[in-house]
């Protein structure tokens, strides 16, 4: 089939076709299953915390959920026996979405950690303080001085837990400010780009396997499988 664009003639096979169909295809699978997850995310209202430890398992839901399409589409090309698990193993070599999804989050995750180790270091300072030593002269004066060094240690302990108190809200405090920076308009683009490249894997993987099972010449699969993400045509 030939298009003339611009006073240029191209000249596209039927298989090269039926590609960017399948692909114009998954793009819209993919942008609509990108704009549920927009709409998900808003509606759960996810703290940075929170984010940082379900949003894999949210993106994957969502993913997963197309994951019937593409079994569809294979039984609709006559792949009656095809393996899910293998189809699961596909989709993960063509796209490791825990890879990206550590990357996305991995300044977060350090905000966290840090703070968690700054904790942990207080509360080992705590056991390791030394406590008041209690004294006097005689009898009378040692269980003086031990009185009032009981009185001095539960003194201690309580300042120095009020004082730890304090400065792990203000840790929290201040993480929560750097997380709340983090989680911007930004880093939800690319989490739900996350989304997106994971649905239209599916497409990208079916392709790949018209082309393995002598469905289509791989010689048409061309640009239109190389370059990715395709466009609305």
């Amino acid at each position: 089939m030939e298009f003339s664009i611009q006073g240029k003639t191209l000249s596209f096979s039927d298989n090269q076709i039926e590609i960017a169909k399948i692909l114009k295809h998954y793009h819209k699978l993919a942008s609509e299953g990108r704009e549920v997850a927009r709409v998900l995310l808003i509606a759960r209202k996810f703290t940075p915390i929170q984010f940082v430890k379900n949003g894999d398992n949210f993106a994957l839901a969502i993913i997963g959920s197309y994951g019937e399409q593409v079994i569809q589409d294979f039984i609709n090309k006559g792949f009656f026996s095809y393996d899910e698990s293998k189809l699961k193993k596909d989709f993960e070599d063509t796209f490791n979405f825990n890879d990206e999804w550590e990357e996305l989050i991995a300044p977060m995750v350090e905000i966290i950690q840090k703070n968690q180790d700054t904790q942990l270091y207080r509360e080992f300072r705590k056991e390791e303080r030394g406590r008041v030593v209690g004294g006097g002269f005689g009898l009378e004066g040692a269980l003086k001085g031990f009185v009032a060094a009981g009185a001095l240690n539960m003194a201690s302990d309580i300042g120095h837990s009020i004082f730890n108190s304090i400065a792990n809200a203000i840790d929290e405090t201040s993480q929560e400010t750097q997380l709340k920076e983090l989680f911007n308009e930004d880093l939800i683009d690319d989490y739900l780009e996350l989304v997106y490249d994971g649905i239209y894997s599916f497409g990208k993987v079916f392709v790949q396997k018209l082309v393995d099972y002598d469905f289509m010449d791989p010689d048409d699969l061309g640009n239109l499988f190389n370059e990715g993400k395709q466009k609305e045509y």
